[in-house]
């Protein structure tokens, strides 16, 4: 009833990187790399373009953190001569997309870059990732293995609406706000979240990248997506996940909330989503 339909090709993993194995893989559950795969948007090309057109140190070595199954990983392979996808779910690298041949995939944590020399990388990218890790220790690491030149972006994306508006719209920000708590403080025992939202929401506005040049963009797209597809990306979130694993006598919410959704006029054939993306991109010259 939780795991989603739609699966990709799952594919060997390459050797890890120096370092301990990871013991607990965060994306582990079973179907949830799946979902990631199949449901997570993918970035805007007009956002990506933003980082081309910005970078303009050398283009030979790029490392996508926390690579997930690689959305990002994908595009950077298109501009750089070698990427690394680096992260610490075996499952969500198993599901890694490969089409790229200059692609190289290895399970490490990345909020230290370990394996990694100093001086040799000249991209450093991490896409819906960084409100999961210590901003400033990712930057130290971020500038140890930057060569002269290089850049760090940033990307990720705040809570969707629909653009219709009206009780579909306000049903599904209930549900965002009050059944998941994302308003709340974290540790609130009414947030199911165990990362802080309000990070992503606002393009992490309140925090300070320790580089001499910090350029930041907001980008809105909207989309067309089944409202089966709309769900499963909703089930991709952790706090629904945490939801299900501990309110086990409670009612499925995106059950209920899908019943909202289409009493306030939400299609089944498709609605229509904004994802609001934001880009940082730091470098220091």
């Amino acid at each position: 009833r939780h795991t989603c339909q739609k699966l990709s090709r799952g594919v060997l993993l390459p050797a890890m990187l120096a370092g301990p194995a990871v013991v607990v893989d965060p994306f582990g559950h079973e179907g949830q790399a799946r979902c990631y795969a199949a449901f997570r948007p993918d970035y805007p090309s007009a956002l990506l373009r933003s980082i081309w057109d910005r970078h303009t140190g050398a283009k030979a070595l790029g490392v996508d953190a926390c690579c997930g199954t690689g959305k990002l990983t994908v595009a950077l392979a298109a501009h750089f001569d070698k990427v690394l996808g680096v992260d610490r779910s075996s499952e969500q690298l198993r599901h890694a997309d490969r089409s790229a041949a200059n692609i190289e995939y290895v399970e490490a944590d990345s909020t230290k870059l370990a394996g990694i020399e100093d001086g040799v990388v000249d991209l450093v990218a991490i896409a819906q990732a960084l409100h999961w890790m210590d901003v400033h220790d990712f930057c130290s690491a971020t500038k140890r293995v930057l060569r002269p030149g290089g850049s760090l972006a940033v990307l990720g994306y705040g809570v969707c609406s629909l653009a219709a508006g009206g009780a579909a719209e306000a049903a599904f920000k209930v549900y965002y706000h009050e059944t998941l708590g994302a308003h709340l403080p974290l540790g609130d025992p009414g947030n199911l979240w165990d990362c802080d939202r309000r990070l992503l929401d606002s393009g992490f506005a309140d925090v300070e990248f320790p580089f001499a040049k910090v350029q930041r963009k907001w980008h809105f797209e909207t989309r067309r997506l089944p409202l089966e597809d709309f769900l499963g990306y909703l089930r991709t979130w952790s706090a629904y996940r945490k939801f299900i694993a501990e309110r086990t006598d409670a009612e499925d919410p995106l059950e209920a909330l899908r019943a909202q959704l289409v009493a306030g006029g939400a299609a089944e054939s498709g609605v229509d989503v904004t994802f609001p993306y934001f880009l940082i991109l730091a470098r220091d010259d």
